[in-house]
């Protein structure tokens, strides 16, 4: 039985959770201290316990300080309860693995908004090593992550014959690899003009979101050749694209008042 008193109408995930680790639990608590570099501190995060090696032992579920502050467990006979402290951020654990080598992990998940769902998850606090059977608390500094900076790309693309004196406008699909994260989103060219992109959340938009400082790098494949632009880092200003393979090359210009960023890019084929 678990009893907890809500302070807010929202989701809850109160779910201190055991992985198979394999580890049986020793029946004392541990104060996990929580100690973000800024208040308000506001958002969800993972905090999870891990062995020395990085597999998970437990995790606490998705935790929001905003409303969660400082979780206190307790067991009483055959009852889990929990109490809030506010002031402060974190959770008392009733219980923790029998292992003398541990460390807290808090990870912020972060999303590209360019509409296909894709996130990636950045540590934003990690534990020195500590024994759990013994230490009676642990700290662990929180860097809160700033805003990402994303700004609205067009990308125009044709295709140029190395042998003949014909120019063609691309149809077809614009793969946008983000090498800072290792994801990739595609667009659809019709006639070397970019398609409106329906969105996840049923929005249409004609552009794409990329974050700003991110490097990335364009391709397409096309009668079985793969066509790579140079590395590129997205910024507010126009850049130049570094030629890639296959004589891929492009240019940008940037309109503050819309915040757009335009990228035309050819690539150069061998003309049947």
């Amino acid at each position: 039985v678990v009893k907890y008193t809500i302070s807010h109408l929202s989701s809850w995930s109160l779910c201190w959770e055991w992985r198979n680790s394999g580890k049986s639990t020793v029946n004392k608590s541990l104060a996990i201290n929580l100690l973000p570099s800024s208040t308000p501190w506001l958002g969800k995060y993972n905090a999870l316990l891990e062995d020395a090696n990085g597999s998970v032992l437990a995790f606490f579920g998705i935790y929001q300080p905003q409303y969660e502050f400082f979780q206190e467990g307790k067991v009483v006979g055959n009852t889990l309860s929990y109490t809030t402290t506010l002031g402060k951020y974190g959770f008392s654990l009733p219980k923790v693995p029998n292992v003398t080598k541990a460390k807290v992990v808090v990870y912020k998940t972060l999303y590209t908004n360019s509409g296909n769902g894709g996130s990636w998850n950045v540590v934003v606090g990690e534990s020195a090593i500590f024994n759990p059977t013994t230490a009676g608390s642990v700290n662990v500094n929180v860097v809160i992550p700033t805003d990402l900076e994303y700004v609205d790309v067009k990308v125009n693309i044709q295709g140029k014959c190395s042998n003949k004196n014909i120019v063609n406008p691309m149809t077809g699909v614009i793969y946008i690899d983000d090498k800072t994260v290792g994801l990739t989103d595609y667009i659809f060219l019709e006639n070397g003009v970019m398609q409106p992109r329906y969105l996840a959340n049923g929005d249409v938009s004609g552009t794409i979101k990329l974050i700003v400082g991110h490097e990335y790098q364009v391709f397409t494949v096309f009668d079985g050749i793969r066509y790579t632009s140079g590395k590129f880092v997205m910024s507010k200003t126009p850049f130049a694209v570094p030629t890639g393979s296959s004589g891929f090359t492009a240019t940008s210009s940037f309109d503050q008042t819309s915040n757009t960023m335009t990228i035309d890019g050819s690539f150069s084929m061998v003309c049947k």
